[in-house]
């Protein structure tokens, strides 16, 4: 380590190398690798020590009787073998009593667990004489060829409207500041060194010439890591031997890498998923005053008097524009507004629905009419409360799905005669009352929710 230590390169790849190098040979010189053959034994979930120490007799008593073969002995290796049954049938049983009572709630682990039990396997429902790489491969096509059509028929109805729309309206451009320049990193220093690599997770593969928890603990390698550190932000290079990684190759073929988008699973999906959406918000701000987004489903609601025929109109005409700006947007984005998926929800008591004279808005060309219920998220939202019509598929469901059957996410709400939204208050109220209606027989009289009922009432 001494040529590390008193003669540094000052390149940085050469750095790198000789850092990689002088810590590998050290390393393999007082810890060398061994080959050694380990055999992994699948251990069931109640195996403990006490099973373990039985069964250790238990070759003890067989190999001593094995040896003599006297009758003393083969008793005590019976007995010895009747130990271990008896405690490994009290293990599995004390095993299993506990896992249905700390699961008794999630069926999910109950069904696995009674699966594995009774011996029953997993049927994927694929025919018995299948062949599985022609299956995957035509998989892969599907998609491809799937996304592939979505964009030619982007390309062919393709419109420029929202640009010509940006254009011909005022929005308010940022006022260009005086902002300070960034021209170079501040350098860093050994303890600002140790104390990242302190905070950091210590992991380590195969490429690296020592276990990450040695480094962290050598004091003699901070300068070393610290110059490595400076010398990258100062010429703006990163080392080329850390560039390499080990892949473990997958069932995937070239012709089936992604041409648009971005890969599933890929660390940006996200953060380029918010910054490719973000223009959603702006538009339907020009619109509409509330929008509701999770992820990629999106939904638009407006409040208004159903008594007042002119803010009626108003607001299914704020919504059909608003639809038709975020079709432009989303044309121009290479993104397919499904139409059939479209669903038209209004919100509000009896009276209130039957005041409006509403029987579809328009999505490009389809018209969509107004639907009794909406499914969103695995929530059931309910166009009246009165409405007992879904409450039977709704409670059959599960027993809480009734408390969460009323969600104030639609596309139109007449239940407000302010012109406001629903409140957090009278959506909780609006989920109790919802509740009450559809009793279940498995809630008790002293539950929660009931408690929380009585105080609202």
């Amino acid at each position: 380590m001494s040529e590390l230590c008193t003669n540094p390169p000052n390149d940085l790849d050469e750095l790198v190398a000789c850092y990689n190098n002088t810590l590998k040979a050290h390393f393999d010189k007082y810890a060398p690798p061994k080959t050694k053959t380990i055999t992994i034994r699948a251990r069931v979930p109640w195996f403990n020590e006490q099973l373990r120490k039985a069964k250790h007799e238990r070759r003890n008593a067989e190999r001593k009787w094995r040896v003599s073969k006297s009758d003393v002995d083969f008793v005590n290796f019976k007995g010895k073998q009747n130990l271990v049954n008896r405690l490994m049938c009290k293990a599995r049983t004390k095993y299993y009593t506990s896992f249905i009572e700390e699961n008794s709630g999630d069926q999910k682990k109950l069904f696995n667990a009674s699966k594995r039990l009774f011996g029953q396997h997993h049927d994927d429902g694929l025919p018995p004489n299948l062949n599985c790489e022609a299956f995957v491969s035509d998989i892969g096509k599907y998609f491809v060829q799937k996304i592939g059509n979505i964009r030619r028929k982007l390309d062919n109805n393709k419109v420029h409207a929202l640009s010509r729309y940006l254009q011909n309206t005022s929005v308010p451009h940022a006022v260009e500041e005086s902002v300070p320049k960034f021209s170079e990193f501040s350098a860093l220093t050994e303890l600002d060194v140790k104390t990242l690599i302190g905070r950091a997770a210590l992991k380590t593969c195969n490429l690296d010439p020592m276990p990450s928890k040695l480094v962290s603990q050598c004091d003699a390698l901070f300068p070393i890591i610290t110059r490595i550190i400076n010398l990258s932000l100062q010429t703006g290079q990163f080392p080329q031997l850390w560039k390499e990684a080990l892949v473990h190759p997958l069932l995937k073929k070239a012709g089936f890498d992604v041409a648009y988008g971005v890969p599933q699973g890929s660390c940006l999906g996200p953060l380029l998923f918010t910054i490719y959406v973000s223009k959603l918000c702006d538009i339907v701000q020009r619109h509409l005053p509330d929008v509701h987004c999770y992820a990629d489903d999106s939904q638009l609601y407006v409040a208004f008097r159903p008594k007042v025929e002119s803010e009626q109109s108003d607001a299914v005409t704020a919504m059909e524009r608003c639809i038709e700006d975020i079709r432009k947007w989303m044309s121009e984005d290479k993104l397919l507004l499904n139409d059939e998926k479209t669903e038209f929800l209004l919100i509000g008591t009896k009276q209130q629905l039957a005041k409006v004279n509403l029987d579809h808005i328009t999505v490009g060309t389809t018209d969509i009419a107004p639907q009794p219920v909406a499914k969103n998220l695995r929530l059931y939202t309910q166009s009246c409360k009165k409405d007992h019509t879904r409450q039977s598929q709704a409670s059959s469901s599960s027993t809480t799905m009734a408390n969460t059957v009323m969600v104030p996410y639609a596309l139109t709400n007449t239940g407000a005669t302010t012109g406001c939204p629903f409140t957090t208050s009278e959506s909780v109220t609006a989920a109790v009352q919802a509740s009450a209606e559809t009793p279940s027989t498995q809630e008790a009289k002293t539950s929660y929710l009931s408690c929380i009922r009585g105080k609202l009432q």
